[in-house]
């Protein structure tokens, strides 16, 4: 199997999961976009982010420097870094050895990356 093929399978994977982590979310309360409730809840926040912009996957890994400036624009969010980074690893996204957060990719990236797969193996 090329590895454009490999990455797409992968993508669709994470996609099911997320829609599954999403719909078990939404049945537990956690807050929706709607519910003006939690809109001063930084982890409400972080987790709308991550559903909004996000994508999970096993085979990315992402800056946590560029996480907290990217997320603190999207959601003008006055949060440190590490505050930042503790609520990441609330919902299971833990720095790797390398001081990278294993798992995630902006969605705009994941699909660059799979683009750039896509024109290199035909």
């Amino acid at each position: 199997m090329s590895r454009y093929l490999e990455l797409a399978a992968e993508a669709m994977r994470e996609i099911r999961a997320h829609r599954e982590l999403e719909a078990v979310a939404c049945s537990t309360g956690v807050p929706r976009m709607g519910d003006a409730s939690h809109v001063d809840d930084l982890g409400w926040r972080v987790k709308r982010w991550l559903a909004a912009q996000c994508v999970r996957s096993s085979m990315c890994r992402s800056n946590p420097r560029v996480l907290h400036r990217e997320f603190s624009a999207w959601s003008a969010t006055p949060c440190n870094e590490e505050t930042f980074i503790a609520e990441l690893s609330r919902v299971g996204l833990a720095l790797d050895a390398d001081g990278m957060v294993a798992g995630l990719a902006f969605g705009s990236d994941f699909i660059a990356a799979l683009e750039y797969e896509r024109d290199r193996t035909v």
